[in-house]
């Protein structure tokens, strides 16, 4: 589902060259040095990282009107603590059943939710602002694929409603912690949930069938005992 992004660095071949010289022409503690110096900025540079991801994963994109269906926020990222998310919806189509938080970053250490802590705000129509999770005291962070939270919604009428990730990169927006080197959210694409009317089954359909009937018969049965009594009126 996510494309893995790797990036990797070059330390440039001068500073290599010059790092060298130093190494044979200094004292032994100067070589020491060098080379922990080198081998540390070697390792931080070659160390791939992984571009943050963003996804909306829909059990179902087509709900009826009236049933509720959840949303899953999916995240691929590296050595996250913090995540803070807004999410834009329609509000005449849709509307916000439940926000619980996935278990994703609990991977990482205790977080606040983890203590019965979660926040989100539903003050602003077609919008759930601060979606908002943190890993609790040191750590390396949560890495891989999984979930950050999950938004449960009703379907109230006919229609399309996107689903779109608000203000990404932005503080106080959609924003990702990490404690590696500030990662941005490079990929956070929009997604779309089509609510339709029920079609009408076939039972309700039969009972209706049956009732007409019966009318239609009791209908003939009135006009038949009419105009009996009337023959019978004539002849007297």
């Amino acid at each position: 589902m996510f494309n893995q992004t790797k990036r990797q660095g070059r330390l440039p071949l001068p500073i290599l060259n010059n790092v060298v010289l130093i190494a044979k022409e200094g004292s032994m503690f100067l070589k020491i040095f060098w080379f922990v110096f080198i081998g540390g900025l070697m390792f931080c540079l070659w160390t791939p990282g992984y571009a943050a991801i963003l996804n909306f994963n829909m059990s179902n994109p087509t709900p009826l009107i009236g049933e509720t269906f959840t949303v899953d926020i999916e995240v691929l990222v590296t050595g996250l603590v913090e995540y803070n998310l807004d999410i834009g919806f329609t509000p005449g189509t849709l509307a916000v059943e439940d926000v619980s938080p996935g278990l994703f970053l609990r991977g990482g250490g205790p977080t606040l939710s983890s203590f019965g802590a979660v926040f989100f705000d539903l003050s602003t129509p077609g919008q759930i602002q601060n979606i908002i999770d943190s890993i609790v005291g040191g750590t390396t962070g949560a890495s891989g694929i999984g979930v950050l939270t999950t938004i449960t919604f009703r379907a109230l009428n006919a229609g399309t409603s996107p689903l779109t990730f608000l203000d990404v990169n932005t503080p106080g927006g959609t924003l990702l912690s990490t404690v590696l080197a500030p990662d941005p959210i490079t990929s956070a694409p929009a997604a779309s949930v089509n609510v339709v009317v029920p079609e009408p089954t076939s039972f309700p359909l039969l009972v209706t069938g049956v009732i007409l009937f019966g009318l239609a018969q009791a209908r003939r049965r009135l006009k038949l005992k009419l105009s009996r009594d009337r023959s019978r009126a004539t002849e007297v």
